[in-house]
């Protein structure tokens, strides 16, 4: 026989000074396609609702001519479900159901319909909507939003592979688990099992175990049972499954280790918590810069006339440009360039280099105070330094209030 030597396993240390934040991985490929198919599958179900709804109450009950333009209407459904979050909760839990964002989906409703109302010079060739058209718009997108749904999702599970579960916890919660799932239809599958009992000097292997289960058994999801003897280990292994790029479930014991960052999972009365991601998702990054660019764009543009009264008021009080740039540094220790109105004098900032050691020697807290005590400390000292240098010293804090007095130097 001959003896193998096993491949060294990564390393995995806990900080000394405290808990490492929980970083998360990139989602795993097989992961990213499964979530994709029912995000997409949702959002065309939203859609073909919203223009089921219009269809019914504009050209049925109303006799109303319908515009081609009304088709730009079925985006703003989706963009106001992803307001909503109504396509982020399937990738969190495993039992995928369409009752329970019904709340959700009755406020999505609401405002489609009241867009509808406010765009309808848009959308509509002749007449205008009635309160019972408005009515009916309503309600028909709230009930066919959920039969939709409910479609789409079954649809979304027949042409996706079932989900991979591994469980890390104890063999009777594992058979626990596998029997709610198999009442639940066969949504999910767990395909393996490990126990951090027993692992108090070896948790770097078993976090080691876990990346090579992930990627072995190709697992969608890692569901970890909180161990009360070791809480520690427990947040240790949420932050180690979601640097595995994996979703992850935890059994309820422990509500501290994840705060409110969680969705609840009724497994056919077994309940889950879904941790959500720590970040937005590329989607919600899109729709927030959208809403940050069209804001801050409206505030500018409301705000122009007194922007540019202060901009008059800057440059017939002083030369120079102004807008003031500088690089600063913002999240993650990217650099930036900031642009705001100048508030200093052109070449402030050698100035405070040059008079920054006298400021500190001398007490003064903002640089304002500096003249002044230069004056008070020339005044106090007159008798001994004589009259040559106590005029000197009036000069010096005349050219520093020139420099520095003018100027309203930001501290």
């Amino acid at each position: 026989m001959v003896a193998t030597t096993p491949a060294p396993l990564r390393r995995w240390r806990r900080p000394s000074l405290g808990p490492a934040p929980i970083r998360e991985s990139s989602p795993r490929e097989e992961v990213v396609r499964r979530d994709a198919v029912f995000r997409r599958a949702l959002a065309v179900a939203d859609m073909a609702a919203a223009a089921g709804a219009v269809l019914l109450c504009v050209p049925t009950i109303g006799h109303d001519g319908l515009s081609p333009l009304a088709l730009l209407a079925l985006p703003l459904v989706v963009v106001a479900g992803k307001a909503q979050g109504v396509y982020d909760r399937d990738e969190l839990v495993i039992n995928k159901t369409t009752i329970d964002q019904a709340p959700q989906l009755l406020n999505l409703a609401t405002l489609y319909a009241l867009l509808t109302v406010l765009l309808q010079g848009v959308f509509l060739t002749t007449g205008a909507l009635g309160a019972t058209q408005v009515l009916v718009l309503w309600g028909a997108t709230f009930v066919l939003t959920l039969l939709a749904r409910q479609a789409a999702r079954a649809v979304a599970r027949r042409v996706t592979t079932v989900e991979r579960v591994l469980f890390v916890g104890s063999d009777a919660s594992c058979e626990r688990l596998r029997t709610k799932l198999t009442a639940g239809g066969g949504r999910a599958v767990v395909v393996g099992r490990m126990s951090l009992e027993g692992a108090q000097d070896e948790l770097a292997d078993a976090a080691a175990t876990l990346h090579e289960l992930v990627g072995d058994l190709r697992v969608h999801r890692v569901i970890i049972e909180p161990s009360e003897p070791r809480p520690q280990a427990t947040l240790d292994f949420v932050r180690e499954a979601k640097g595995t790029g994996a979703r992850v479930s935890l059994l309820p014991r422990i509500l501290e280790v994840v705060g409110s960052s969680i969705e609840i999972d009724d497994l056919h009365g077994l309940t889950l918590l879904g941790v959500r991601r720590f970040g937005l998702s590329r989607s919600s990054v899109m729709l927030k810069r959208s809403f940050d660019a069209v804001g801050s764009g409206l505030g500018i543009l409301f705000l122009s006339p007194v922007l540019l009264a202060i901009a008059v008021m800057i440059r017939s009080d002083s030369r120079g440009p102004v807008i003031y740039r500088q690089t600063r540094i913002g999240r993650d220790g990217r650099p930036f360039q900031i642009w705001k109105f100048r508030t200093m004098i052109v070449g402030a900032d050698a100035v405070l280099n040059r008079i920054e050691p006298f400021a500190r020697h001398s007490g003064a807290r903002t640089v304002g105070q500096v003249p002044a005590r230069v004056e008070a400390h020339a005044q106090d000292r007159v008798a001994r330094l004589g009259q040559r240098q106590h005029h000197r010293a009036v000069r010096l804090c005349a050219r520093m209030r020139l420099d520095i007095g003018k100027a309203a130097v930001e501290q």
